[in-house]
């Protein structure tokens, strides 16, 4: 077969809906060479943010084209993209920037997904979360011991994360951000293209939630000051979230909330209250 070689300014269309997604005023270009199609230097409006970025689709193996491209977007609303890609919209809102690298193989749209790897980075400077549920309900349980109500729309500030698509897992490594009445989160983990969860983290408590969860009113109910202790630091609280995306099952541990030292203090009495509170 001959080569085919060609290149132009080729792409530029009003609207284009491509698996789902609508992009507008699309512009880019093309080269063709040895069965190589390269969209490159690519811009769109979506999702009231912008992309831009290029993907190269090699046709060496017709019945199993490969592609391979690198993405840049901004300003793009957080929970728009997350509804489409998974199901947890409705959670997180907020202007968000990504970039990355992406690899992936097939005509099907489900070859094309349970073969994609892809490595990148997003950040939401300022938004929020809302929180429902057995997440919600995991939260509560930090409310109740520190006998202050955790509202299920939390403020979120300096939101990183890097993100990899795996083996049919897209994964958070690094994530954090603060969230204004609780304090600050990390998270590592997996979400699976089958909805299975596999997350550990820690919520390091504000000042404000971490005195009140020791003091006279809080879970500790004057331990702290029976031993002298009036300098409260920060309360570090891991926890897991397991089960499925429709069924997830989080956990709090809070053992760490007491501390060994003051374990081995207060004793049988006080493993008791963390019982009864858990």
């Amino acid at each position: 077969v001959a080569s085919r070689r060609g290149r132009g300014t080729v792409l530029a269309a009003d609207t284009v809906v491509y698996s789902g997604v609508e992009f507008t005023q699309l512009t880019g270009k093309i080269r063709i060479e040895d069965r190589r199609i390269e969209c490159y230097d690519a811009t769109a409006k979506v999702y009231t943010g912008g992309v831009s970025g290029k993907t190269t689709i090699d046709l060496g193996d017709f019945e199993n084209p490969v592609y391979s491209g690198e993405f840049s977007a901004s300003q793009v609303e957080a929970n728009d993209f997350i509804s489409r890609f998974t199901k947890f919209g409705g959670h997180l809102f907020g202007k968000a920037n990504f970039n990355g690298t992406y690899n992936a193989k097939g005509w099907d749209p489900d070859a094309f997904l349970n073969s994609l790897t892809l490595d990148g980075r997003g950040e939401v400077r300022d938004g929020k979360l809302v929180t429902s549920g057995a997440v919600h309900g995991l939260l509560s349980q930090l409310g109740e011991l520190a006998k202050t109500p955790i509202d299920k729309e939390q403020t979120l500030k300096d939101l990183v994360s890097k993100i990899r698509v795996e083996d049919g897992q897209v994964k958070l490594d690094e994530f954090q951000t603060s969230l204004d009445k609780l304090g600050d989160l990390v998270l590592d983990g997996s979400y699976g293209f089958d909805g299975g969860l596999n997350y550990t983290g820690s919520i390091e408590l504000s000042q404000e939630l971490s005195e009140k969860l020791v003091s006279g009113s809080g879970l500790m109910g004057g331990v702290a000051s029976l031993f002298g202790n009036n300098k409260t630091s920060r309360i570090t609280v891991p926890f897991k979230i397991g089960g499925t995306v429709d069924k997830p099952s989080p956990k709090l541990d809070m053992s760490g909330v007491v501390g060994e030292n003051l374990q081995d203090k207060v004793g049988d009495a006080l493993q008791g209250l963390l019982k009864k509170k858990d």
